[in-house]
């Protein structure tokens, strides 16, 4: 039986950002902020909810580290002032350069403020309707990048820390235990990526905590046939409404650093309109099924991602 999808939560299928150079006054001023915060989150439809503020707007926002850039709910943002973007889109979005515009904004995310935010102004009436909510925007990686974010789905809590140049915590408070598990990433334009193997081969997988599920080259899967086992056919909606096939399934034996996944839900499907705008050919995300299993975090400037109590998954 065929599902329909929301493509927006794959966040790198949206539209590709032209990445201009950031002004020093861009850069996050620790004098002005916390060196450490933690506040709640929500899991809503598998996508990580959490509350923030834009000027004197507060309300839900999507975190998304498959986002380049501050995505805001044009719909909820009809008074901010807007500018010519030179972005561009791929086709799987239906959006066009003309459909979309840019602001600077002031976003605060708990006690974190961070001024002179650009953002881009979509419609995001489609994600809304999906989870049930008012959704004000999506937080990506220009935030992120600034921080060490830690992901804790018991508790339902993130924490985010400061970091200096060397990516090391401006603070000394011990809030959580050593993890059991650091691997390596590598960063493609503003998809922090790290190597996992499937029969001995390796795959690059990029960290998408915007994606509800996790997603493969449906090219590569051919190669492991023996590992994969579909379950049903699913269509990804795109903004306009245009919708496109894909196959769900299970893969088996995925090996991440020194833990093996017994099992791992992925789409299969087209990755390429994705690898046109990165510098490093992907072969797929890590989604919100894999993430949101232990407790995690990303430090974006040692570009390391710390894993707590595995739980399901099978060490090796």
């Amino acid at each position: 039986m065929s599902r329909t999808m929301l493509l927006g939560m794959l966040a790198c299928l949206m539209t590709s950002f032209a990445f201009s150079k950031v002004s020093a006054r861009t850069a996050f001023d620790a004098q002005k902020n916390p060196l450490v915060c933690t506040f709640p989150f929500q899991v809503i439809g598998n996508t990580i909810v959490i509350e923030a503020s834009v000027g004197d707007r507060k309300g839900s926002f999507i975190l998304d580290s498959g986002s380049p850039s501050l995505i805001l709910n044009a719909s909820h943002f009809a008074n901010v002032r807007v500018a010519q973007t030179n972005l561009q889109s791929d086709d799987l979005t239906g959006l066009t350069t003309n459909d979309l515009q840019k602001s600077m904004v002031c976003l605060q995310v708990d006690k974190i403020q961070k001024r002179n935010q650009e953002a881009f102004l979509i419609d995001l009436t489609r994600i809304e309707k999906s989870k049930g909510i008012d959704i004000l925007g999506i937080i990506g990686y220009k935030f992120l990048r600034h921080f060490e974010i830690v992901i804790n789905h018991q508790q339902k809590e993130i924490t985010i820390f400061v970091l200096d140049r060397r990516g090391e915590r401006k603070t000394n408070a011990a809030i959580h235990t050593l993890p059991v598990e650091v691997i390596g990433l590598k960063r493609s334009r503003h998809l922090l990526y790290l190597e996992a193997n499937i029969n001995d081969e390796t795959l690059k997988l990029g960290l998408d905590c915007g994606a509800e599920t996790s997603v493969l080259e449906k090219e590569v899967l051919r190669k492991f046939e023996q590992n994969f086992t579909p379950s049903r056919a699913a269509s990804l909606v795109a903004f306009n409404g245009k919708k496109s096939s894909v196959n769900v399934g299970s893969v088996k034996q995925v090996l991440i650093g020194d833990t093996e996944l017994e099992t791992l839900e992925v789409i299969a499907m087209d990755f390429s309109p994705i690898n046109r705008d990165l510098m490093v050919r992907l072969d797929g995300l890590l989604g919100n099924n894999f993430l949101l299993q232990q407790k995690i975090a990303i430090n974006y400037k040692k570009q390391t991602l710390s894993i707590w109590n595995p739980g399901w998954l099978a060490q090796r």
